[in-house]
């Protein structure tokens, strides 16, 4: 299983509350919300897989932690 963090590249802390989807071989999707430590939910999977994570748009109104202009 994998668990991903999303960090500032600015501050280099995790951001919290992103909204994300992470997308397995055979197109079988997870979407979620990173925790207070910037941490995924864990992927789980029967053998090693790569996993398409695309870290999903929010208004600033619903994270207004994340600057508008913030990447991970």
């Amino acid at each position: 299983d994998e668990q991903i963090r999303a960090v500032s590249k600015r501050s280099g802390h995790p951001i919290a509350g992103q909204a994300y989807e992470g997308k397995l071989p055979g197109g079988v999707t997870q979407q979620g919300v990173t925790d207070a430590h910037g941490r995924t939910e864990r992927i789980a999977t029967a053998t090693p897989e790569n996993i398409e994570l695309t870290w999903l748009h929010a208004s600033a109104d619903e994270f207004p932690d994340v600057p508008a202009d913030e990447s991970c």
